[in-house]
This record gives C-alpha cells, structure tokens and sequence, in this order.
C-alpha cells in the first residue's frame, strides 16, 4: 500500500493502523518532511513531490493500491488548492494508471459536498455544492478520481472536520476553552459532524480491505456543536465556559487584516474570507449509514471519550 501524506495528522494514523493490519507499506514523502509520527513505524518511504510528475511514477510502481490522503486545507491564494488538491491528485492518479494500481482511494472533505440546507444530515447525492476554493478544488478531485473507475476501482472518503492527538487545525480553540472561553462566529443554531482521527484510519483500513468502491461520508452519527466541545473541553480544566459570540461582521474584517498578514509573511492566513462564508452556514452535518452498509464502518469513538483522549494528548505534549 502507497500513502500519500502519511506523515501528517490523519495519514499517520492511517500508516499506524495499516501496520497493525499486518499490511506492507510506503509512504510518499519529501525530503525535507517532517517525519517524527511514523519514524517508529516498519516503513518505506519513496521520495516525491505532487506537483512533480515524474517523482510519482518510480513512488507507485509496485504498488497495488494507493491512499492519497495528501492536500492542503489552508492556501494564501485560491489557486493554491487547486494546485496541490487537484493537480497534485491528477498526478498521482496518472502514475498510478502507469503503475497498474488496482485500488485508489481519495481523502477528501465534506466541504466538497457542501453545507446542509437544515437539521437534517446529508446523504450522498444530496450534496448541494461546495462553497469555498478549497471546497472546489476538492469536487473537482473526486471527479477526477471517480474518472478513472473504468481503470482501477475508486472511493471517496468525504470527512467532516477530523480531531484528535496530533492535530494542529483545532488546537486553537482547545486553547481558549482551556481559558474558559469560547469565541463562536454569531449566535446561531449550529450543528456539526466530526470524526475522531483513530476512526478515520480504521474506515481507510476497513474500505481497501474491503475494496470499497463509490463516495461516502465517513463521521461518528451523533451531531454536536461547537458550543458542546468547548464545553467538554472546558471541564477538563474545571471551568465552566462563557461563549463568546461573534458578529460575522467583525470575523470578517478579521479575516481581512489576517489575508494581509499572510501576504506579507507569505504563509497561509489562520483565518480567510473564505472560511468565514464557511463558518456562516451552521449546518455542516452528514448521514455515516452508506458507509455502514457497504464496508461494516461505525466509528467508536464518542464525542466525549475523544475530546478527553485528545486534550490529554496534547497535555502530555506540551501543547495545552
């Protein structure tokens, strides 16, 4: 098995749980990666760049299936994402119809399908579009990915957001409920979904074993809210948390002066417009039952039991 980002958040529990599987695998990283997740690990490591054809094709020979997990959530500009998203996966794809793979599985969101248009989780075929760059760059993927069907057998994983140790997208706001306080875009009636990362990599393992085919929302069934893990968070530290709402008209300027910073530093912002015009629908939710279905997939890991895990984690490491 080849993976595509397994050195980062979710693609090194994925490398961990498909060595505990017992399954030979290479990871594709760059020479100047950061490798200290899976340096533990009995691993190959094949040298290469999405953006570099020619590095990918030696990377996939030999392989029989390939989990590209690799991509970018924060770009300076939008055509960063597509970039990296889609170019970077319109490579490796190519390489791998070169390297006669026989299985190709996509991470990618459930900004691809976009929000909810209410309470109600989305299904597949239900999607009602995506909303940001990287939202699009990630369809755009898919069906790049899902093109190929006819060459070798494809399936896409649409995660919501993905928790858990070693995440660093989170850990701000771990931080201000460790402070007691939660600065949440406007006062609304949100709902989410999220998965815990140890359940991510266990769908990736359970969907190439079971050579999964099609497009499937991978998230643990019970819905929340950014409200409830700050408060879960929170009571690690003995605090009870006070919400701070934010008008979207301050988290947009905000995000205004934090696109300048980025160009000026040239790093992706923390915070976009584009991310404000996702963090304004409130219902990112979607329906787990098709994954349940075709491979065995429910996650295990309840809200609570992973938000207790994580915050520990990063205590243990400093973080918190």
């Amino acid at each position: 098995v080849l993976v595509t980002g397994g050195n980062g958040f979710v693609g090194s529990h994925v490398v961990e749980a498909l060595v505990r599987r017992g399954h030979e695998v290479t990871c594709l990283v760059r020479r100047t990666s950061d490798l200290r997740w899976i340096r533990h690990l009995r691993v190959a490591y094949r040298y290469g760049d999405l953006r570099d054809p020619e590095t990918l094709v030696d990377a996939v020979m030999g392989a029989d299936a390939v989990l590209h997990l690799a991509g970018v959530v924060r770009a300076s500009r939008p055509e960063g994402y597509f970039r990296v998203n889609l170019q970077g996966t319109e490579n490796v794809l190519k390489a791998c119809e070169r390297g006669k793979v026989r299985y190709f599985l996509l991470m990618s969101s459930l900004s691809a399908a976009g929000p909810a248009g209410g309470p109600e989780p989305l299904r597949e075929g239900e999607e009602r579009g995506p909303i940001s760059s990287y939202g699009m760059s990630k369809v755009k993927a898919e069906r790049a990915a899902l093109a190929r069907s006819g060459t070798f057998k494809v399936c896409v994983f649409r995660p919501p957001a993905v928790y858990g140790p070693r995440d660093t997208e989170t850990l701000s706001f771990f931080r201000w409920a460790k402070r007691g306080i939660l600065p949440i875009p406007a006062k609304r009636p949100g709902l989410l979904s999220l998965i815990y990362v140890e359940d991510l990599a266990q769908a990736c393992v359970m969907a190439s074993e079971a050579q999964a085919e099609g497009t499937y929302f991978v998230c643990h069934p019970e819905l929340t809210s950014w409200e409830e893990v700050g408060r879960i968070v929170a009571g690690k530290f003995g605090k009870k948390p006070i919400p701070i709402y934010l008008p979207f008209p301050l988290v947009y300027t905000i995000s205004l002066f934090a696109e300048s910073v980025g160009r000026m530093t040239k790093k992706p912002p923390l915070l976009s417009r584009e991310k404000v015009r996702e963090m304004a629908r409130p219902y990112w939710i979607c329906d787990p039952s098709k994954a349940e279905r075709h491979f065995g997939f429910r996650a295990k890991v309840g809200l609570k039991e992973g938000l207790e895990e994580t915050v520990g984690w990063y205590i243990r490491e400093g973080w918190l």
